[in-house]
């Protein structure tokens, strides 16, 4: 037990009582800027996260070492066509698997690219020896890893089984945001292999939104304080 918890143990009821009733009105006294949609500007900043790896691209161009990568394997008959239109639709849903990031007199800014048809580039490793299909798929896997802003890689390995590689760049993902494009996907492809629609709601905001409200979050009177506080 921490000193703390000994602290509170030694209290009274009246006393602890009374003591989560300061922290309540301590909680609820700083009003809450909630993240919502926000009017966006003609010039889209970038957020904290990415400020730092973009410097760190503008210090080493190129270096793969921030691409993310996953794989899922399929097996059975695969749609490819539902699968394209899939992982279309998650690109469209989703804008910062389609924003490019721009330098111009200011510094950088995001540009959310319009949704557009989600290219599937499609390997066949099937017809070389089955000891040298893995080696293949890991060989193609890597060499497709460097990716503007997501790249998706279907490589066949048998006719019944092929594994669909996703990379990007750690500016637009992570490996928790991987968990969210697979449950997308698992359901948006079951629909569209069904002949139904997405079953999926609007998303409620997007990344720029998140962006603009860390700017004002920055800018508050409290933030200020805090920093003055540390300062």
């Amino acid at each position: 037990m921490s000193e703390l918890d000994q602290r509170l143990a030694g209290l009274s009821p009246e006393k602890r009582a009374l003591l989560m009733q300061q922290l309540a009105r301590r909680a609820t006294a700083v009003p809450r800027n909630e993240i919502g949609r926000r009017v966006r500007p003609e010039r889209l900043p970038l957020s904290s996260a990415q400020q730092r790896l973009w410097i760190l691209d503008q210090i080493d161009p190129g270096n793969s070492v921030y691409n993310v990568t996953s794989l899922m394997r399929f097996r059975g008959t695969l749609d490819i066509g539902a699968l394209e239109r899939t992982l279309t639709e998650i690109v469209r849903r989703h804008e910062s698997l389609r924003t490019v990031f721009v330098k111009d007199d200011e510094g950088p800014r995001q540009h959310v690219l319009p949704p557009g048809p989600m290219p599937l580039i499609l390997h066949d490793v099937s017809d070389q020896l089955e000891d040298a299909r893995e080696r293949a798929a890991i060989a193609l896997a890597t060499a497709d890893a460097a990716a503007p802003v997501i790249r998706a890689t279907l490589i066949r390995i048998t006719p019944d089984e092929a594994l669909l590689l996703l990379s990007a760049h750690h500016i637009a993902v992570d490996g928790w945001s991987f968990g969210v494009v697979y449950s997308e996907l698992t359901q948006l492809y079951t629909a569209y292999l069904a002949g139904q629609p997405s079953p999926l709601p609007e998303l409620a905001i997007q990344y720029v939104d998140y962006t603009l409200w860390q700017l004002e979050e920055a800018e508050s009177a409290s933030a200020r304080a805090q920093l003055e506080y540390w300062k």
